[in-house]
């Protein structure tokens, strides 16, 4: 069976404290930096087995990246079940939806974002989509301890059913559309971003209620944004009208 590993001092540190249980060991050299013995302290509070192996074999299990003198072997990906989720919430707030959006950088990001404007959870399809991998988990920079992550079969029934409680469907589709700036998004929201080269699927289109997109406005008319930096200036513009709606800040 494959082993699965965290790696870097964020991703570890907070899985450690939002879910310890998914952690099997933790790995350090024999001179942790005092960050490190953070975490060392806290796997010892809830009984987490500690290993100590030398700076090699941490790098050579976590290339091409540093593993800041830190990993953890996990369990697998704990995905989350949607309707578990939205029975959890207080109120139906924003749900993020990813179509084939496969380079695991992006995903990581685009996750680092959601956690941060307040994103109730992530759907990703079961095919044709990036899975919770250590270069997911490093670049979403712990935010995947915290954020629903739902793994669903078919990404077009999941959006029916989301429709049937009441949530628009946005979807990021290039061309003449309206910035999200210009669209009423104070409301239930499921936002569809696609991949950067073939974009939502026809059939995801379809379900859209709500079209949206943001042209350069530059001297270059031919620039354009990738996936997860269009994702975290939408989520932004969503994020405002929902905090203006509920009435705080």
């Amino acid at each position: 069976m494959k082993e699965n590993y965290l790696f870097g001092i964020h991703s570890v540190g907070e899985w450690l404290r939002a879910d310890p249980g998914r952690l099997e060991v933790l790995l350090v050299t024999d001179r942790p930096a005092p960050r490190v013995e953070r975490l060392i302290a806290l796997a010892r509070e809830n009984a987490i087995s500690i290993e100590t192996v030398s700076m090699g074999k941490l790098r050579a299990l976590s290339q091409p990246r540093n593993p800041q003198g830190v990993a953890a072997r996990v369990k697998p990906f704990p995905y989350k079940d949607l309707d578990t989720v939205l029975q959890s919430v207080d109120r139906p707030g924003v749900i993020l939806a990813l179509d084939g959006v496969t380079d695991p950088g992006n995903v990581g990001t685009i996750i680092r974002s959601a956690a941060f404007f307040g994103v109730t959870a992530i759907l990703l399809p079961r095919n044709n989509s990036a899975s919770m991998s250590p270069v997911v988990e490093r670049s979403a920079a712990g935010a995947l301890a915290r954020l629903p992550i739902c793994q669903v079969n078919n990404l077009v029934t999941t959006l029916r059913m989301l429709k049937e409680k009441e949530y628009w469907v946005l979807g990021a589709i290039l061309g003449p559309n309206p910035k999200p700036m210009a669209l009423d998004l104070s409301g239930p929201i499921v936002a569809v971003v696609g991949s950067e080269g073939k974009g939502i699927r026809p059939a995801i289109r379809k379900l859209c209620d709500l079209r949206t997109a943001l042209p350069a406005s530059g001297v270059w008319k031919g620039a354009s944004l990738n996936v997860a930096n269009f994702t975290s200036i939408l989520l932004y513009e969503i994020n405002k009208q929902q905090v203006i709606t509920a009435g705080y800040d």
